[in-house]
């Protein structure tokens, strides 16, 4: 990759980027990009899901 392009990609990534509504004891385990958006896979035991209207 050019210097330019990893350089904004550093810069873009550099924060971390806040995952909402997960619950406790999901972990996400990788991110891939596709060309309509991104595939999120993530892992864990004993999760329970709620609506977003109970989220604590």
């Amino acid at each position: 990759m050019p210097g330019p392009a990893e350089a904004l990609l550093d810069s873009i990534f550099a924060n971390p980027i806040p995952l909402r509504n997960i619950p406790e004891g999901l972990h996400l385990r990788s991110v891939t990009p596709t060309a309509s958006g991104v595939d999120a896979r993530f892992t864990g035991r004993t999760v329970t899901f709620r609506p977003d209207s109970s989220a604590t």
